[in-house]
């Protein structure tokens, strides 16, 4: 697929003197068509399919989608937000173990010293 096939776009990013545009059959965001222009007359003077890019903007672009969870659709984002939740409360069942370690302790003491 070149850049003079686009039919339909899914976001356009346009700068100074480039444009971002990503095809509406892609999954990440990142799987960007860049083109080059000149900003006087807006005239498309390059342009580099996302399939000619460098290697490392697929690897940086396969991280995105894994790290806002949008690589396997509704089902990995819902137990990415399930692991997050579970990993937000193991600090909080800690402290609460910790705390009532602590509580019993300290009954402990007041009834040795009865």
């Amino acid at each position: 697929m070149g850049c003079s096939s686009n039919p339909g776009y899914r976001q356009i990013t346009v700068g100074d003197a480039s444009a971002s545009v990503v095809p509406a059959g892609r999954r990440s965001l990142r799987a960007t068509d860049n083109f080059e222009f000149d900003p006087s007359n807006g005239k498309i003077t390059s342009c580099t399919p996302y399939s000619e890019q460098d290697k490392s903007s697929h690897v940086r672009g396969g991280i995105y989608m894994v790290h806002v969870g949008s690589w396997g659709g509704i089902i990995t984002r819902i137990i990415n937000f399930l692991a997050a939740l579970l990993g937000a409360t193991l600090p909080i069942t800690g402290y609460y173990l910790w705390i009532k370690r602590l509580r019993g302790k300290n009954t402990q003491n007041r009834n040795k010293s009865r």
